[in-house]
């Protein structure tokens, strides 16, 4: 119903996919499984007018900033997941609309 009203409205939507608040495990079955759900959930909305942006996080960066700066092994598992996993399976699956890693990112871990 929510997309349907955003789509009849005109109303744009921010989609994130659901990771927020904490760090994520990088390993192997677990990329596996994100790579799985996030194909589904681009399948399942890619074609409403009203999606205008996948993203990947909500806030990981602000909240967990100091803890990626200061540690390069959770810094590579993040950006395994949100910098390379995630805009891989969106432009497979979706193509046309655009990704972002995470809300309030500027392209620094600073």
């Amino acid at each position: 119903d929510f997309y349907d009203l955003c789509d009849e409205l005109g109303l744009l939507v921010w989609q994130d996919f659901l990771f927020g608040c904490t760090l994520y495990p990088a390993d192997d079955a677990f990329l596996a499984s994100v790579r799985e759900e996030a194909a589904q959930a681009i399948a399942r909305l890619r074609h409403r007018a009203c999606l205008m942006l996948w993203c990947g996080n909500n806030e990981l960066v602000q909240i967990n900033g100091e803890d990626l700066r200061r540690d390069a092994g959770l810094r590579a598992g993040y950006e395994k997941l949100f910098h390379a996993l995630l805009p891989e399976v969106v432009a497979e699956h979706d193509g046309v609309t655009p990704y972002w890693p995470s809300s309030e990112w500027r392209g620094t871990f600073e």
